[in-house]
């Protein structure tokens, strides 16, 4: 396994760990949304569809202006 990476062209490498730190990103605003009560169901809808259908940028905006709204549900 570390003879593939070790023949990757560099930008290749950077692609692939850029590609997962936003996949990652987004899954965690996926899971944070859905473990948290919002003000209206249709928020907690609203950020959940963000984060799936605007990948990197939904879960920034999550992130930034979403992860305080919802409170821990019980």
């Amino acid at each position: 396994m570390t003879e593939l990476f070790a023949t990757m062209p560099p930008w290749v490498t950077a692609l692939l760990a850029t590609t997962g730190v936003c996949i990652i990103i987004s899954f965690w605003a996926i899971w944070h949304a859905y473990q948290r009560d919002f003000a209206t169901s249709q928020e907690k809808v609203l950020w959940m569809s963000v984060a799936v259908f605007v990948p990197f940028l939904g879960g920034i905006a999550y992130l930034v202006l979403g992860r305080k709204r919802g409170r821990l549900s019980l």
